[in-house]
């Protein structure tokens, strides 16, 4: 829900739409997204933007038109802008970007379901390994801060739901999506990690993170 600089309020609802208050009554609902509507923010100018389940976010003129609809690939949970025209958004993946002038910038990047459990440093890169709940394998360079690599990811294939007795998450996803422990070869440069279902990947290097050399199916609980 947000004020406008007229007065009026505006709302999303679960369907998408966007509804238009004044005095306490609803004026008008016009159809903003096809998924629910997460975040909305107006500016001090009186530029509404709303943000949704679609990963998308829509910019509106003063009558309430959509002027332009930009994609940001994750659902948008927290919207701020200023009035040169900037606009910054945190997204439900963990992602900080911020729109410009037609220009998306990633400003922080990082982990975004359950917990993190696997650390790991390159002893020769200097790099630092995360994995995760949230399906995904992070490296980041300590000296840059910054993300590095964000396309890594443990398993393509969703598995099948945790066993009673594992071990326990907050995760939306399944165990074989789910790491406990990260290491990496000071020699080969291969990456080894853990899963909460037992399964164990190692991958190439950095550069080809989602490049599996060797797989095993030992362990019949969690790593760590």
């Amino acid at each position: 829900v947000q004020y406008l600089n007229d007065g009026r309020v505006v709302s999303g609802s679960v369907l998408g739409d966007l509804y238009v208050w004044q005095a306490q009554a609803c004026m008008k609902v016009l159809k903003a997204h096809s998924k629910p509507i997460t975040a909305i923010s107006c500016s001090d100018s009186g530029v509404l933007v709303t943000g949704s389940a679609d990963k998308t976010l829509n910019i509106y003129d003063k009558s309430l038109a959509v002027v332009k609809t930009i994609l940001v690939g994750s659902n948008p949970v927290g919207i701020d802008q200023d009035d040169k025209g900037s606009i910054l958004v945190g997204l439900r993946n963990g992602t900080v970007v911020q729109w410009t002038d037609d220009v998306i910038k990633t400003l922080m990047v990082s982990h975004s379901d359950g917990e993190v459990w696997g650390l790991t440093i390159d002893p020769k890169a200097g790099f630092i390994l995360t994995t995760a709940d949230d399906n995904r394998i992070l490296v980041f360079d300590p000296k840059k801060n910054q993300c590095v690599v964000t396309k890594g990811v443990l398993n393509e294939k969703r598995g099948p739901k945790p066993k009673i007795g594992g071990a326990s998450t907050l995760s939306q996803y399944p165990p074989n999506q789910c790491s406990r422990a990260v290491a990496i070869s000071s020699k080969t440069g291969n990456i080894i990690i853990a899963m909460n279902d037992g399964s164990v990947s190692v991958r190439e290097n950095f550069f080809k993170i989602n490049t599996e050399v060797a797989a095993m199916n030992d362990a019949k609980e969690w790593c760590e």
